[in-house]
């Protein structure tokens, strides 16, 4: 067994001072964690900042050679690419370099996936512990002959393509009914000026309680949940995929359901997120057995002859006419949510019923296409796990894994970009009639307005979010040299409104059934991380004044009902019963 670094050159790049914009006025390519995480295929082509020849001269000219493996160290622990060009990096990222034919750097990338669990464990603690070059360069490894790396490799990389091509398959899907959608029903679609405005609220069945929210309080308890029964009980998981799915399965008594039958759910409704992760939206299906919704979630019984199921929800959560609504409503909450009242007032154009219909019989062929997709994605991702824990256990038979010679000869990153070319190789037939037809009704001028979108920079969400916050609040005191400085961290005051503000974006985001701080640490230093300058790493660390904040927050966020305290839940005897440990969940 020897230390990774026996194999390996290792070392992390820097970042530039921001005060000099010339350094950040070049062509060479400058990655950050965003940039591994939004890696296509997990190769990086380009970045979304470039540095000067200066720039990179400022940070001792730390350049990475095409074929590095990039791996993060920071926030988020353990994700990898490999470097597709020449590139810099930032500190936060490790450049990966094998030192002779010993060690295959395509075998290094699956052995890291394969340590991803133990490294983020590395990772966690009360203050978040970063990776630092030190633990990585004396990681232990064996690995096997050259000769067996390959084939691992190969094999791993074969099925991970698979799982890439799903995946692409699916993001295709999403993005042809986004445009479907978009293109029937959005400003530029025929008759649109005619169509009535409308508040949600009209298209409800002319009936007490066709627009609800779950019971509230002790009305119903977490308690009073089993596991089993007759009557279900749906909450924030069932929609949170904007489509209706089981996950937790809850049930209450039908002794229960006799106080709670108000709250009833009923095939062909609408349900919408309110809490936590809001304005995620699904439609109940048919064979829906005896339900209530939780006060998490909203209910709509439709007047069918007015809309459409799958049109409301589609458009609850992908309109951008109703999305901007649901945030111009909620500006200046202290917590990101949406009440019965916002809802039933919120305005859309009511296309024709026949519109309608057809875009939900365009729905339900994608979606059945998508189902087959995940299907196939989720059998994939249980192979690749079982082969990944056997080929590094030394278990997987690797004698009938035949490679071809002229792909054994092949440079590891050759054989990653041939697996590119088979991830963007033609989309299904199925996919392939669907869009065509789709192109069809769509005008040119909205498709060359797509390109020309998609061609446009983009600027990552968080720090859009981030800087929007900033602009609302001309209290904060913006500075022009610096990120950093733009983020008000050099002002205790607009500090501390700066970590509020990604403390609530987090715990609104947060999907988890515990909520657990690390995580909160680990997505505000990837915030902070992005920013910092190389000399000014040890000054922008998280302070314990900064810990006493968020736990500050936390006890607000109990107060306020969005945060709740519990114990959690431990098997003895084949029971599960109140443990000894305080957990956090969502309110």
């Amino acid at each position: 067994m020897k230390k990774l670094s026996d194999y390996c050159d290792i070392s992390s790049g820097g970042t530039p001072s921001r005060k000099n914009s010339s350094f950040f006025s070049g062509e060479i390519p400058w990655a950050k964690i965003s940039d591994i995480e939004n890696a296509e295929n997990g190769i990086i082509f380009s970045t979304e900042e470039k540095i000067s020849e200066d720039g990179l001269a400022n940070i001792r000219n730390k350049l990475f050679p095409k074929g590095t493996l990039l791996f993060a160290m920071y926030g988020s622990i353990g994700k990898i690419a490999i470097s597709g060009v020449e590139l810099s990096t930032n500190q936060a990222i490790l450049g990966i370099r094998t030192k002779d034919e010993k060690i295959d750097i395509n075998y290094l990338k699956f052995w890291f996936q394969s340590k991803k669990e133990s490294l983020l464990n590395q990772g966690r603690g009360a203050a978040l512990k970063n990776l630092s070059a030190t633990f990585i360069r004396n990681l232990e490894i064996n690995p096997p002959s050259i000769e067996k790396q390959k084939r691992i490799a190969y094999l791993l990389g074969k099925v991970e393509s698979l799982i890439n091509e799903r995946k692409q398959n699916l993001k295709q899907l999403d993005e042809l009914l986004k445009s479907v959608f978009l293109d029937r029903f959005g400003p530029q679609a025929e008759g649109y000026e005619d169509w009535l405005l409308v508040d949600i609220k009209d298209l409800a069945e002319k009936r007490k309680g066709s627009m609800r929210t779950g019971p509230f309080g002790s009305n119903l308890l977490h308690s009073e949940f089993t596991q089993d029964g007759s009557v279900a009980v749906l909450g924030i998981d069932n929609a949170v995929k904007n489509t209706f799915s089981w996950d937790e399965r809850r049930y209450i008594t039908e002794e229960k359901y006799k106080e709670l039958q108000n709250y009833r759910i009923y095939p062909g409704d609408v349900i919408v997120t309110i809490m936590g992760t809001i304005g995620r939206s699904a439609v109940i299906p048919n064979d829906i057995p005896l339900a209530i919704n939780t006060k998490h979630l909203a209910a709509i019984t439709l007047d069918k002859t007015l809309a459409n199921p799958i049109f409301l929800s589609y458009s609850i959560h992908s309109s951008p006419y109703i999305l901007n609504q649901f945030k111009s409503k909620n500006r200046g909450a202290i917590m990101s949510g949406l009440n019965l009242g916002i809802i039933k007032e919120t305005k859309l154009k009511r296309p024709p019923i026949e519109l309608q219909n057809s875009f939900s019989e365009i729905y339900k062929k994608v979606d059945n296409i998508k189902n087959q997709y995940q299907s196939s994605l989720s059998d994939l991702e249980e192979l690749y796990n079982a082969l990944s824990q056997k080929a590094f256990s030394g278990e997987l038979d690797l004698f009938g894994i035949k490679l071809e010679e002229e792909e054994i000869e092949l440079s590891s990153f050759d054989r990653l970009q041939q697996s590119i070319d088979a991830v963007n190789s033609p989309i299904p037939e199925p996919v392939r009639r669907i869009t065509e037809t789709v192109n069809k009704v769509i005008p040119p001028s909205v498709q060359r307005l797509s390109k020309q979108i998609e061609a446009l920079p983009q600027i990552p969400e968080s720090t859009l979010r981030t800087l929007k916050f900033i602009s609302e609040r001309p209290e904060m005191q913006i500075h022009p040299f610096s990120h950093l400085d733009l983020f008000g961290f050099n002002d205790p005051k607009a500090r501390q409104q700066i970590l509020e503000h990604w403390f609530n974006e987090w715990l609104e985001d947060s999907q988890a059934d515990e909520l657990k701080l690390y995580r909160f640490w680990a997505r505000a230093q990837r915030s902070l991380v992005d920013y910092l300058y190389e000399e000014d790493l040890e000054e922008y660390q998280f302070s314990v004044e900064d810990y006493d904040a968020v736990k500050k927050l936390v006890f607000k966020a109990i107060d306020n009902g969005l945060i709740k305290q519990t114990v959690d839940t431990v098997e003895l005897n084949d029971k599960s019963e109140a443990g000894n440990r305080v957990v956090l969940v969502k309110g």
